[in-house]
């Protein structure tokens, strides 16, 4: 038929999606799919060639892991380490622990020298006080017995003070010379002969390093001569001052007994003439002063603070002088022609001239101490600083106080809390370091505003440092 070779279409929108040549679904011949005949032409065509390449790469990748790992075993034996760089190495070492030990030996040695030079000073500053105290003393209107129990007094309290600074500087020197001996012989123990070797490669490969210790030694010899000097001059001063208190001391008792003696001489005498050349000196010298009202002390009461004590003394001495100038004033009046009416008028004048002296000596002391005690307000301010950080770090502790100060390891200066402040005399306390390290058991006592411990044994002062922590027994 003519139509055989259409396509039935059942369903005729889909002729809108497909061309007008199709190929009829329902062909009477139909090709079958043999299996067994596409697996022989692929044998057919089978390449031995891409095995063969495989296979070659495989036997090359193995050689050449074999070759390359016996040339790196190869030169692996071949390297020589060098043993003179771990000999070097250990020279530095050794170098760099001598420096530290010889550091610590030249610390320690200055750390003795400044430890004599304090005793000195502080012998000499004792035997001063003794000395000008003295010195004022014989000045004194006393007995003879009570200038002897004063004297007596006087030498003792700087007996008691040398004592107290030679056993000081006892402990400390036997600290600080079994210190020296220890790094001496840790230094004495060095190879010697790997030293010498070091020392000597240490002159060759650093040589930068020996400017830079140059440097550093000279600027330290600098810094050492400075400071002797300054000392020296500081010493000077002290006593040069030590001098200038006896020279006033002087002055001031040798211009009263000199007042007091022309006053004698003015009663006993009527009218003499008098001749001397060192008065005659004092009356032309006495022509340059002026004539001006004595001047008296208690005024300063109202522009500086005194005790009650001092309040009454200076009213004394006004009244003293008062009296004096009244009665040189009386026997200045009196009808003397002849060197009484001289004497008496320049005896007014230096007595004028002395009161001013003393005003002026006085205010320059009062000053003094005026801005002493406004140093003394800081400092308070500062201490009341430290304690409010100590009692902080001690209540988050736990702890009853901490050391303070542990160089005099007979009377070590603690911080106890101002809960704890009012009965500590006389309390043990434990020592410690950490939870587990007790170190050992102190004695609180009081020494006016200071709170000392008292070792209860030599180990237990030996082993106390400062920031160690004190925990008193059965507080509450």
């Amino acid at each position: 038929m003519d139509n055989d070779n259409k396509i039935n279409i059942s369903k005729p929108e889909v002729v809108l999606f497909i061309g007008d040549k199709l190929v009829p679904s329902d062909l009477s011949a139909t090709n079958s799919y043999d299996i067994e005949s596409e697996f022989a032409k692929a044998k057919a065509n089978r390449s031995y060639k891409v095995i063969f390449i495989i296979v070659g790469i495989g036997i090359f990748v193995v050689l050449f892991s074999i070759l390359f790992s016996k040339y790196i075993k190869t030169n692996n034996e071949k390297m020589k380490v060098s043993v003179e760089s771990f000999d070097d190495l250990n020279l530095r070492r050794l170098l760099d622990s001598v420096s530290r030990i010889e550091n610590e030996l030249s610390l320690a040695v200055s750390e003795k020298k400044q430890i004599d030079d304090a005793y000195k000073e502080s012998i000499l500053s004792a035997e001063q006080v003794r000395d000008a105290d003295l010195h004022t003393l014989q000045y004194m209107n006393l007995s003879k017995s009570e200038y002897n129990k004063q004297k007596r007094k006087i030498e003792e309290s700087c007996e008691h003070k040398i004592a107290f600074i030679e056993t000081t500087y006892k402990e400390d020197t036997e600290y600080i010379d079994a210190k020296i001996k220890d790094i001496t012989n840790e230094l004495a123990a060095m190879d010697s002969a790997n030293l010498e070797r070091a020392q000597k490669m240490q002159s060759e490969i650093d040589s930068q390093r020996q400017v830079f210790e140059i440097e550093k030694q000279q600027l330290i010899e600098e810094y050492e001569l400075n400071i002797e000097t300054l000392k020296n001059q500081l010493a000077a001063q002290k006593t040069e001052a030590y001098k200038e208190r006896n020279r006033v001391v002087d002055t001031i008792a040798t211009r009263y007994k000199k007042e007091i003696a022309a006053l004698k001489e003015t009663i006993d005498s009527l009218d003499p003439e008098i001749s001397n050349k060192k008065a005659d000196d004092i009356l032309l010298d006495t022509e340059l002063l002026e004539n001006t009202a004595p001047q008296f002390l208690s005024f300063l009461s109202e522009q500086y603070d005194f005790s009650e004590a001092d309040i009454l003394l200076l009213a004394t001495i006004d009244k003293k002088l008062e009296n004096f100038d009244y009665l040189s004033n009386i026997i200045a009046e009196q009808p003397h022609k002849n060197s009484l009416a001289s004497f008496a008028r320049a005896r007014n004048f230096i007595l004028h001239s002395f009161a001013g002296d003393a005003v002026t000596l006085l205010k320059n002391i009062l000053s003094a101490r005026t801005e002493a005690e406004q140093n003394a307000v800081k400092l308070d301010s500062l201490i009341s600083s430290y304690e409010l950080y100590f009692e902080a770090e001690l209540k988050d502790s736990g702890d009853s106080g901490c050391v303070i100060d542990s160089r005099n390891k007979s009377e070590i200066i603690v911080y106890i809390l101002p809960a704890y402040k009012n009965k500590i005399e006389n309390t043990i306390a434990s020592v410690y370091r950490t939870p587990d390290e007790v170190i050992g058991e102190v004695m609180l006592k009081k020494q006016g505003n200071v709170i000392v411990a008292v070792p209860q044994n030599t180990r237990t002062s030996s082993k106390i440092k400062t920031g160690d922590r004190i925990l008193i027994k059965n507080s509450q």
